[in-house]
């Protein structure tokens, strides 16, 4: 004969069911009520980002192209460009720490052509 845990003990199975329901149910709202406060730390994050990136673009008198903030790097990167007669350069910042993660230069067509008939634009010859 198998005796039940709960028998003689004064609790009702549906009772143990309720408790586990609940202990579920507010489990459920403790992760939602943490995913909502991860969301709302990752939207100040993004806003800080942008300012930072903003302020960063003015000070070097560039020109922002978009910024982003990485949740999963805990990183703010922004895009800037410049140009001048050799071309337009790219690059991407972590405005916070102020470094450089990446960059890139696209020629201005004036300066390949040049470049392709024998010029010396852009070069310093003595």
């Amino acid at each position: 004969m198998r005796i039940s845990p709960l028998e003689g003990s004064g609790v009702k199975h549906t009772d143990v069911k309720i408790n586990e329901m609940t202990r579920t149910i507010a489990t459920i709202l403790l992760l939602a009520t943490g995913l909502m406060a991860a969301d709302k730390d990752n939207w100040q994050r993004t806003k800080d980002c942008t300012a930072q990136a903003e302020k960063f673009a003015r000070e070097h008198k560039d020109e922002l192209i978009q910024n982003h903030y990485s949740p999963k790097y805990g990183r703010c990167y922004a895009e800037l460009v410049q140009s001048d007669a050799i071309g337009t350069y790219y690059t991407v910042f972590d405005p916070f720490e102020r470094k450089m993660s990446a960059t890139w230069i696209s020629r201005s067509a004036n300066c390949a052509r040049s470049h392709a008939s024998g010029g010396t634009q852009g070069r310093n010859e003595s």
